[in-house]
């Protein structure tokens, strides 16, 4: 039992948690196998929410999750669990993980026996029916759940085929059925559909089917075609019989029972049977340089259309410059259409860059190095202080700490200004070291922005209770909180 003083301690812990802010344990919707490699030697699937690792030939499974290499002194080498499983090493003993249908037996896979301790009240047998267990009871007795129960009604146990109710008649259980089911026997209710197809044979060249309305109609059999709804009659002779159509396309008939061909590419019809070859293609070789379709113009020469974001010189499609008339502010220039600032310069390249104060980038590069020596630090495998004041809730209390261990004095990343990347213009993005609040209850801080400026790579804590780097899209973020103003390197 907790003393006082232990139960004042865990209440002051839980308080502590509440108020600061914190983070989801695990991301909603985060993959459990995202990051595990298995050292490239299998794969990850999930299994009750948990990673675990399915490994080639020669590996074998071992916690982390991984994969490691098998030997003779591994305690799986040689276990085949019976074929219907694959041996896991369990604090340094082998064991058999089953496929379903089969449970472990020592170090085999052997069937699960559905009847096991199914003694169906001992007046009856236990059977798999559909995968499952049922009882076949002797006589006297009836079924219910994995029993056999004496009969104490005649009707005990009869279910009239599912579709009447039992009556007793003295000591005789028969059937009061539903509508549109009649008795048969005694016990049993049969429907009183009657089959539409019954003695109709199609003329022998077809098979008869209900049409959804209870009338029977024949789908009749390759060469023969629907009179009426239940006769199937030869077609008439085939009118393509001998017509090659000069060994250049295919014959086929007109609707009204004539011949007509349908010339091969690089052919046209003469009458409805002669097959000649077209005059030379102008197209013929012309590529378009693989950005367009060639057409013949009406000269009855060579053009190209081509494609979007690009046009014709001659017989070839060349790129369309998407910089045409983008105007970039001072020290940016134009890439793939977008405004971009020069290298060791930022701000808004739509109206002009300014340089980056080298000190102000100096303490940005010491907070992602200070970050990235944390990477692979684990809660209950690794002890660092950004663990210990929330467990289980430590990604923002992992940027505060990096943000202490720099150089210069900064503030806690909570006070940073917040800017929502929704407001801003096309262009901006955040710096290395500025805070990123999810849309979720989780920080990281940002590492570096992507060329295009299409994804952020963050380091971030107690993702999968360990530190670790991800990337995301502006679209996914709630705001950044900026140290510009703290260092003076804004826009």
């Amino acid at each position: 039992m907790l003393d006082r003083r232990a139960a004042a301690l865990i209440l002051a812990t839980l308080l502590l948690a509440w108020q600061l802010p914190g983070c989801a344990g695990e991301i909603d919707g985060e993959d459990p196998c995202e990051g595990i490699y298995c050292s490239g030697h299998g794969f990850c699937v999930a299994q009750g929410g948990v990673a675990t690792c399915q490994c080639v030939n020669g590996y074998m499974p071992v916690e982390g999750p991984d994969c490691a290499l098998e030997g003779t002194d591994s305690p799986c080498f040689g276990v085949l669990c019976s074929g219907h499983g694959s041996c896991i090493e369990v604090a340094g003993e082998a064991a058999c993980a089953c496929e379903t249908g089969y449970q472990a037996q020592g170090l085999e896979c052997v069937p699960v026996d559905l009847c096991a301790g199914v003694s169906c009240s001992g007046h009856g047998s236990c059977v798999v029916e559909g995968a499952a267990p049922t009882c076949e009871c002797e006589q006297g007795y009836y079924a219910e759940d994995l029993q056999c129960l004496e009969k104490t009604d005649p009707c005990d146990g009869e279910l009239c085929s599912g579709h009447g109710t039992c009556v007793a008649v003295g000591t005789q259980p028969v059937c009061d059925c539903d509508d549109g089911y009649h008795s048969v026997g005694f016990t049993e209710c049969e429907s009183d559909f009657v089959d539409p197809c019954e003695g109709i044979d199609c003329s022998g060249h077809g098979t008869c089917r209900d049409d959804g309305s209870r009338q029977p109609i024949c789908d009749c059999d390759a060469g023969y075609h629907l009179v009426g709804r239940t006769v199937c009659e030869e077609d008439a002779p085939d009118p393509c019989e001998g017509v090659d159509c000069s060994g250049h396309g295919t014959c086929r008939d007109d609707g009204a029972g004539a011949p007509v061909c349908d010339c091969d590419a690089g052919y046209h019809l003469v009458g409805t049977t002669v097959c000649e070859e077209d005059a030379p293609d102008p197209c013929e070789g012309v590529s378009c340089s693989g950005h367009g379709t060639c057409e013949v113009g009406a000269g009855g020469g060579a053009q190209c259309s081509c494609e979007q974001g690009y046009h014709a010189e001659g017989l070839s499609c060349v790129p369309d410059d998407p910089c045409e008339g983008v105007v970039c502010g001072a020290f940016a220039e134009c890439v793939d259409g977008d405004c971009f600032c020069l290298e060791g310069y930022e701000g808004d390249p739509y109206s002009a860059c300014t340089e980056i104060d080298p000190s102000a980038a100096a303490i940005r590069a010491e907070l992602v190095a200070i970050a990235e020596a944390e990477l692979g630090m684990c809660e209950g495998r690794d002890e660092r202080p950004y663990m210990e004041q929330q467990p289980g809730y430590w990604c923002y209390d992992f940027v505060a700490w990096v943000y202490s261990q720099n150089s210069e004095r900064l503030p806690p990343p909570i006070s940073l200004p917040n800017l929502d990347p929704d407001t801003q213009p096309a262009g901006w993005n955040p710096k290395p070291g500025d805070l990123i609040k999810y849309d979720i209850q989780h920080y990281g801080m940002v590492k570096e922005i992507s060329g295009d400026g299409a994804r952020v790579y963050t380091l971030e804590g107690n993702v999968n209770s360990c530190v670790m780097g991800r990337s995301t899209t502006h679209a996914s973020v709630e705001y950044y909180g900026l140290l510009e103003q703290h260092l003076g390197d804004g826009g």
